[in-house]
């Protein structure tokens, strides 16, 4: 008798341990003095959403119909544009174990000016903790992206959506922010997206509520996340004219030939821009991202799925050739796509 209950409690402890959710605080209902247990800032002003005290608050009471029905009374909420995002980040319970599937499920709020709703949520899961910044910054990092089937969630509306991820191996920490350019064509300069009476289509906040990261139990999904048969390739050498991101009609054969490849292949994959050195830092950023979102978006538009893709830019990183003479330059205004 004393075996089977020995098993028994075993296997509950198991299940337990299977089932546990790795994140602390996730559901951000503990907090020390107004302070966000467990989580700290990374970069920018990241707010804290109290429903206990948003009477100190107007700009929160004038919008407490969005957390109508809604049974918890703390969140999250965090703003980006085109060049940066704001972070939030945690450390995890324990590291992920390398190869192992994870199933993330997060509950999200964007504002009812976000008509035309987002394309993806991203999370950054990081061995090290991300660098601080007293102002928001674009990070490139590897990250998790979360989509639904149609690959666009809706706007002005609380969603759940999850994600099979697998880890790298001894991933501590998981951040919260717009990562990669991500869901760059939906976004204005514009912060206030819950003001009463806004008539922007600017997507760049959002709430976020209940956050669980989950080591995954269903064989099928564990078997379609492991599946990586195919070898990495890199296909290169997409250039680009001066100062533009505009892709070339000349290359438009060939980057419809890679579709078939990219196609024939089940793994995720990066699109990665680059530029030449000439101009600021800063400014060869922001357009070796845009040069990179151009590529998404025409594999997008011939039936690759968005879910497959991320987006970086890196700038006059990395240059292939020298950035002494102008054929230099030019092959250096590129994107690359890099299988996983």
């Amino acid at each position: 008798m004393k075996q089977k209950i020995i098993l028994i409690l075993l296997i509950l402890f198991q299940f337990s341990l299977q089932s546990q959710n790795l994140i602390k605080n996730g559901d951000f209902e503990e907090l020390e003095i107004n302070i966000l247990s467990d989580w700290q800032n990374i970069s920018g002003t990241t707010d804290i959403i109290n429903l206990n005290s948003i009477k100190k608050d107007y700009y929160w009471e004038t919008n407490k119909r969005f957390f109508k029905g809604v049974k918890s009374k703390v969140f999250v909420g965090y703003a980006f544009n085109q060049n940066f995002t704001e972070v939030i980040s945690t450390r995890l319970k324990s590291p992920l174990l390398k190869d192992t599937v994870y199933t993330i499920k997060i509950s999200f709020l964007t504002g009812h000016s976000c008509r035309n709703g987002l394309s993806s949520i991203t999370i950054g899961l990081t061995k090290e903790e991300l660098e601080k910044s007293e102002q928001p910054k674009n990070y490139q990092i590897n990250i998790a992206r979360i989509t639904n089937e149609s690959n666009k969630i809706e706007g002005g509306v609380w969603n759940e959506l999850e994600l099979n991820y697998q880890s790298k191996g001894g991933e501590k920490y998981l951040s919260l922010g717009n990562f990669n350019g991500e869901n760059y064509d939906y976004m204005k300069y514009e912060k206030e997206l819950m003001i009463e009476g806004d008539l922007s289509i600017s997507c760049n906040y959002l709430i976020i509520d209940d956050i669980k990261l989950i080591k995954a139990t269903n064989e099928l999904v564990i078997k379609k996340s492991l599946n990586t048969s195919a070898p990495p390739i890199a296909i290169e050498d997409i250039a680009f004219d001066f100062g533009k991101w505009k892709i070339k009609e000349e290359y438009y054969d060939e980057l419809i030939k890679k579709i078939e490849v990219i196609k024939n292949r089940e793994d995720d994959f990066t699109i990665v821009g680059y530029t030449d050195n000439i101009g600021s830092e800063k400014k060869n950023q922001i357009l070796s991202l845009k040069r990179a979102i151009a590529i998404k978006d025409f594999l997008i538009n011939h039936g690759i799925n968005l879910s497959r893709i991320t987006v970086l830019g890196k700038g006059e990183q990395s240059p292939k050739y020298s950035n002494e003479t102008e054929i230099g330059r030019s092959k250096n205004r590129r994107v690359e796509i890099q299988f996983k």
